[in-house]
């Protein structure tokens, strides 16, 4: 499986005039690929309805190939990017962006051609990117990547350097554990793309292929049962010995939560009073920041819980996750998570749970309506052992049909 990152990078350069020339040839590499991609889609199409959309027809399988081939004159003006082989890149991109059109209705007229923006990352292949530290190989160890003042690199093309800003330990450390990763060779880097944010900060998406464990459960029908719930953010049991998980802080989401949405409101009342000009704007900026700010908070929230879900699950044998909907959830409105970040919370549990070859499914645990009939005659702080006690007396295995 593939998992991508976004990783910010500096330039690393003898001067500033170096590193403002080496920032300057990704954009001008970045540059020539929107020209190719658009250059080479607008042939592509044109090819397509000059063959009345037939793409079984003797001509346009010709023709088409043709298009791929170092010959093309109509890329030839292109000037590539020095060592990134973009020209390959880009004709794997259209080829992969047509065939990607014709599956969801491009021959219906239901969507049309992809087109490329200047700002698009400009695509690398995997090999181009290696990671470096200030290490040998042999000094290098795990708990040196966790540390305050590790710095990590990257060796690119055209003799490019970047330095990876991890920020926080903390914050930063399921970033850093997958990077670990990568320095030891357990995930390989895949094809990745770079590019510059709205701020004009360079950002690395990084795409890794993670192996998956393929090692087979000894207990099949052993499951976790899985539910948001309202002191604490999610309640976990395991169906077979009925042990209970309360999983998270609840006081400390609810009041970070809170402090952004005070921030937040506050900010969009002085951008509905502001006039315009630069105070405005300033307000809009201070704005994002605060969504931001939150976002990231989720996602950092959401990678902790999910860990802790799967690691459970990994401990006690569970060869399933099964996640109560929250469509399915009574009052929602109360429970500690909400509608915040749950589906982001969900994924991350897919893809890490998928990593130890454990499946995950969305179903309804309980009956709710009978769960309704007796949350509502309980005060919130008591209701997460109410739903843990329900959770343990149904068989959870019944819900993977």
């Amino acid at each position: 499986m593939y998992l991508v990152r976004k990783i910010r990078l500096i330039v690393i350069g003898e001067n500033k005039e170096d590193v403002n020339e080496k920032y300057k040839f990704i954009r001008d590499a970045q540059y020539a690929q929107y020209r190719g991609l658009n250059y080479m889609m607008g042939q592509v199409g044109a090819l397509y309805y000059s063959c009345d959309r037939n793409i079984s027809s003797d001509e346009f399988k010709t023709q088409y190939m043709e298009i791929f081939r170092a010959s093309n004159q109509v890329v030839d003006g292109i000037e590539w990017g020095t060592g990134i082989d973009t020209r390959s890149l880009v004709g794997t991109r259209i080829k992969q962006d047509f065939s990607t059109a014709l599956k969801r209705g491009l021959a219906k007229g239901e969507i049309s051609l992809p087109n490329y923006k200047r700002s698009y990352p400009l695509l690398t292949k995997g090999r181009d990117i290696r990671f470096y530290t200030d290490y040998t190989e042999g000094e290098l160890v795990h708990d040196m990547v966790l540390e305050p003042d590790f710095n990590l690199y990257i060796k690119w093309v055209h003799k490019i350097h970047f330095k990876v800003v991890l920020g926080n330990p903390y914050r930063s450390r399921f970033l850093r554990e997958e990077l670990w990763k990568v320095l030891c060779g357990e995930y390989k880097i895949a094809g990745s793309s770079l590019g510059f944010d709205k701020n004009g900060k360079l950002i690395l998406n990084l795409s890794m292929d993670i192996p998956v464990n393929k090692e087979k459960k000894e207990n099949m029908n052993n499951v976790l049962g899985v539910r948001l719930a309202y002191a604490k953010p999610v309640v976990a049991v395991v169906n077979s010995t009925g042990r209970c998980f309360m999983i998270g802080d609840g006081e400390r989401l609810i009041g970070y939560r809170k402090k952004m949405r005070n921030n937040i409101r506050r900010v969009q009342q002085d951008v509905t009073l502001a006039a315009g000009g630069s105070g405005r704007a300033k307000k809009l900026a201070a704005l994002n920041r605060f969504k931001d700010r939150e976002a990231n908070f989720a996602k950092t929230y959401n990678h902790q819980i999910s860990r802790r879900i799967v690691e459970i699950a990994k401990n006690n044998g569970c060869s399933t996750i099964v996640l109560e909907d929250i469509g399915n959830i009574y009052d929602v409105d109360n429970i500690v998570l909400s509608n915040w970040g749950y589906y982001q919370l969900h994924q991350q549990i897919e893809y890490k749970a998928q990593m130890q070859n454990i499946n995950v499914i969305k179903s309804q645990l309980v009956a709710e309506k009978q769960m309704q009939t007796m949350l509502e005659t309980i005060e919130l702080d008591k209701r997460d052992e109410f739903i843990a006690k329900s959770l343990s007396q149904i068989d959870i295995k019944q819900k993977k049909k």
